[in-house]
């Protein structure tokens, strides 16, 4: 599950994410999967899609015009979110009292703060916080 705008560096973790992992791992029975897309709009959701979804031959994602949706999908367990810095404490917060892993671009938050309170919320609800690099 991927939620996040278009940005550069989310389409770079997507179309990584994406490669063959027989190219780059030995343990060729890895596979990941682009499972939703929240955007602010299907059209930007569909157009993040068609630029990184070309890298594998993938059945299409759900896309949602709200995160919140993709916070609800029963098939989604792990939410990477790419959007700006000030709107990570929320998107987290969200998807974490949805039971859902969270992979967080950096800054994680604006505050040390607000990082302990991801991090305490992650821990109640036994859920995975990482920030990613």
């Amino acid at each position: 599950m991927i939620s996040l705008g278009t940005g550069l560096i989310a389409s770079w973790f997507v179309s990584d994410l994406l490669l063959d992992p027989s190219r780059h791992r030995k343990e060729e029975s890895i596979r990941h999967v682009i499972q939703a897309i929240g955007s602010s709009s299907v059209e930007k959701g569909n157009a993040f899609w068609k630029k990184v979804g070309s890298v594998a031959t993938l059945t299409a994602p759900s896309i949602y015009k709200s995160y919140s949706k993709v916070y609800n999908d029963p098939n989604v367990d792990i939410v990477y979110i790419a959007t700006p810095h000030a709107l990570h404490l929320v998107n987290a917060l969200d998807a974490i009292n949805n039971l859902k892993h969270v992979l967080c671009e950096k800054p994680i938050t604006i505050t040390a703060k607000d990082a302990k309170k991801l991090a305490a919320a992650a821990q109640e609800k036994g859920v995975f916080l990482m920030e990613g690099l």
